[in-house]
């Protein structure tokens, strides 16, 4: 008969984390972006020339599938989420600047002279890999899979849930979302993850925003409105939805909410998002985390006011 698996613990998540983190940080792709991150005189053009050498290197000596250039941008994908959230929120600008000029590059297969596809995306207009491993550090909460909403989520995983979401939120802002067909969606534009963390900051049903004030939850949200409150606003204008929803709806929300059927953005989900805030910040005891809430609260304010 045989044993049933134990699930891992937080711990256990996390060392086999670190694990993984190790490996990579070997490869070339990495090494490129921690130095564009740590020396001054490096500038983002250059580091997004070095990813567009070594992507024809591997078409030319590997051709164009999956194994080629394609795992290029795979290592690049891994190592730009990795790297934001080890860089405090106010060091994510060169690695925004470097994510935006990337995925301006039709990348070509030197000879024939075709675009080069991956997953049957565009390479690097529709940056294959960086949905699906964005979206998978997302949902690992920092490393450990531990709910951000936990008041005794470890500091660190706290730090990198809240600095991923600083990164995705300016990469939202940054992008040209005004220039992308009708039904079809940006590849930096991650304004759906917003509406997740508000979910679980500001429309929680088993704590509300005031229990919620000093979580890693509640600091991602802060961090959206500080950063995209005008990408943010915008949605809200548009009273923009996802396709299938995407999880955007307030049905799983508190009773104030879910009475609303919120399907997306919309100004009555805004201002209770904002309502949410000041409760949290009236009832916040570290100088810090309240300073960051109220910014949030200023940023919301101005959005909302400019057109």
């Amino acid at each position: 008969m045989s044993r049933r698996l134990q699930p891992l613990t937080s711990e256990q998540r996390w060392a086999r984390k670190q694990r993984l983190i190790g490996e990579f940080s070997l490869k070339e792709e990495f090494k490129l972006l921690q130095g564009l991150v740590t020396k001054e005189e490096a500038t983002a053009r250059d580091a997004v020339q070095q990813v567009l050498n070594l992507a024809s290197t591997a078409t030319a000596a590997r051709g164009t599938g999956r194994d080629a250039a394609g795992l290029v941008d795979y290592h690049v994908s891994l190592s730009v989420t990795e790297l934001a959230q080890q860089l405090d929120h106010s060091q994510h600008t060169k690695l925004v600047e470097f994510m935006s000029l990337l995925q301006k590059h039709k990348h070509t297969d030197p000879s024939t002279g075709e675009q080069v596809h991956t997953d049957r995306r565009r390479l690097f207009q529709d940056l294959p890999s960086f949905g699906y491993v964005e979206l998978e550090t997302w949902c690992e909460f920092g490393g450990a899979y531990k709910d951000p909403c936990d008041l005794d989520m470890a500091p660190q995983q706290k730090h990198r849930f809240a600095n991923l979401n600083a990164f995705i939120a300016q990469l939202s802002q940054a992008a040209d979302v005004e220039n992308v067909p009708e039904g079809q969606l940006h590849p930096l534009d991650k304004t759906l993850h917003a509406i997740w963390t508000m979910q679980k900051a500001l429309e929680n049903k088993s704590h509300l925003p005031a229990e919620l004030a000093d979580s890693a939850a509640m600091r991602a949200a802060c961090l959206w409105f500080l950063y995209a409150s005008d990408r943010l606003m915008n949605n809200v204008r548009d009273h923009r939805t996802f396709k299938d929803n995407g999880g955007a709806g307030s049905s799983n929300s508190r009773r104030e909410y879910a009475s609303q059927g919120y399907k997306g953005y919309a100004l009555g989900r805004w201002q209770r998002w904002q309502q949410g805030l000041e409760e949290a910040s009236d009832a916040c005891e570290d100088d810090e985390t309240k300073a960051l809430i109220e910014k949030a609260i200023v940023q919301m304010e101005r959005a909302e006011r400019d057109e």
